[in-house]
């Protein structure tokens, strides 16, 4: 048996459901924290789940960032627990 594969697009609605905003909400241009830590953590496990690079990611899937943002709201979830377990717990979802 093959494993499914889970596409951004699932991440991003998985992420935003996780956290109560939508997904134009990840996408959009908004520096505020509810709309940054949603994004970031979407930003995370696309980069581990998927083979995209950082600028494919930011300019493709995630309203047009560069690669430097990208990389910025992966450090930032690595760097706080609590955000690498929110995002276990969304992969958890994501795997049923």
């Amino acid at each position: 048996m093959t494993a499914r594969r889970i596409t951004i697009a699932e991440i991003r609605q998985a992420c935003a459901a996780h956290f109560g905003v939508t997904v134009a909400d990840i996408l959009g241009p908004s520096r505020k924290q509810v709309h940054f830590l949603p994004r970031a953590v979407a930003i995370f496990l696309a980069l581990k789940i998927t083979d995209k690079t950082a600028s494919t990611l930011g300019k493709t899937y995630f309203g047009g960032r560069d690669h430097a943002t990208i990389g910025h709201a992966y450090k930032r979830v690595l760097s706080d627990y609590d955000l690498i377990a929110e995002a276990a717990v969304i992969l958890d979802g994501l795997l049923v």
